[in-house]
């Protein structure tokens, strides 16, 4: 690995997990991290839930194909079907955590958080709490020396059941506007047409290639800023 390599650790819920679908099984100069190993990136990523594809290995091809990196490595920390308040916490946070440290000590360095997650908040009793629970996450963070930009996305819609919840997707908003270490990530709320998700919540091939590009046009945007 050169300086131009990108360390990034991911984390949130099943869109940031394998629980979608990829086309694509060819990433050169894309690699994870797992328990204190690199491995040649393939799907099912490790480190994280689902049997399907996660996005990261489309986006790290971009990433490097637009010679933004070099190489890229991912690792993965993510959970379905949970909660910030779940995931500011208990083993899922010790997790986030203990994978961090290594990578850092690894790699010397970690280039950010992609976080991807709302859609288990899209509810009424969640949203309010929303923006004091991912603060709270960040808090704790910094407290394990976790000081790193992190990339959230905005996120609130899976199937017709939890519609786009704008409400939601205004919190995420004001915390990255509120905070020079939170950066705007994708809005895949923008992504809700049939042929982007195939159970109308996970990404579909289409979906995840437009997923992918959001990422990386976040990244460009903000990385370095």
């Amino acid at each position: 690995m050169d300086e131009r390599t990108g360390i990034f650790i991911t984390y949130g819920q099943s869109n940031s997990a394998n629980h979608g679908l990829v086309s694509l099984d060819n990433y050169p100069n894309v690699y994870q991290f797992f328990l204190g190993d690199v491995y040649e990136y393939k799907n099912p990523s490790l480190g994280t839930t689902g049997l399907r594809d996660s996005v990261w290995g489309l986006i790290g091809n971009k990433l490097v194909d637009q010679n933004i990196f070099s190489q890229v490595v991912f690792a993965n920390t993510g959970w379905g079907g949970r909660s910030i308040n779940e995931l500011k916490g208990g083993h899922y946070l010790d997790y986030l955590i203990y994978t961090y440290n290594q990578l850092f000590n690894h790699f010397n360095k970690v280039d950010g958080i992609l976080y991807h997650q709302g859609e288990s908040d899209n509810n009424p009793d969640k949203v309010d709490l929303y923006y004091a629970n991912f603060y709270e996450f960040v808090n704790i963070l910094n407290d394990n020396g976790i000081k790193v930009p992190i990339y959230l996305s905005q996120a609130s819609y899976c199937t017709p059941a939890m519609p786009v919840n704008k409400s939601l997707t205004d919190i995420q908003r004001k915390l990255i506007t509120d905070h020079d270490y939170i950066f705007e990530g994708p809005n895949t709320d923008l992504l809700t047409d049939t042929k982007f998700r195939f159970d109308q919540c996970h990404f579909s091939e289409i979906g995840n290639d437009k997923f992918a590009d959001m990422w990386v046009e976040s990244l460009i945007k903000n990385f370095h800023k």
